[in-house]
């Protein structure tokens, strides 16, 4: 919906962060806060998402060639991008389904970041790209140095402990 209204807009020369690379960002009411939403437009992933969405596509055509008998959850799996029939014996008819294969195109390329600070959008896809990172660390605590849970019954020791798991934390990420 929002990027239906900003689509027009998007590639832009002053929407470009970087080549081939556009953003566009709206402050919006979201059950009563203030959101504001970044939309980036990447051309490069765009093509890359598209080419993907075409092949899995070419698969489950050729997939569904070879078969001669659907079950109705398998028909209700194929339904993304085809229009299938499928009858009382099992037997079906399957063509593709252009709309929807248009609306999935439509949105290759575009990622959406929401966020309730007011970062510039460039700050806001710098702290996105550096998620992953964190993501890592927190899984290397929980399960490389074995920090699951504290079992501490004071402050110094959790403190303590802490210290100690964030100092292994730093050698394991240089190793």
């Amino acid at each position: 919906m929002a990027l239906e209204l900003l689509r027009s807009e998007f590639t832009k020369v002053a929407n470009q962060i970087d080549s081939g690379l556009f953003v566009m960002s709206k402050i919006m009411l979201l059950l009563r806060e203030h959101i504001h939403m970044h939309i980036y437009y990447d051309q490069d992933l765009s093509h890359a998402q598209t080419d993907a969405l075409f092949r899995s596509i070419d698969d489950e055509e050729s997939r569904l060639a070879q078969k001669r008998k659907l079950t109705p959850m398998e028909a209700k799996v194929y339904s993304n991008h085809f229009a299938v029939v499928l009858f009382s014996d099992g037997s079906f008819t399957f063509k593709r389904d252009l709309d929807k294969i248009e609306q999935a195109a439509k949105h290759c390329g575009y990622v959406y970041l929401l966020s309730n600070t007011a970062l510039d959008k460039v700050e806001v896809l710098a702290k996105y790209c550096q998620k992953d990172v964190i993501e890592k660390s927190f899984d290397d605590l929980k399960n490389y140095i074995s920090m699951k849970r504290l079992s501490t019954h004071n402050t110094e020791t959790t403190g303590a402990k802490l210290f100690c798991a964030f100092l292994a934390l730093i050698v394991a990420s240089e190793i």
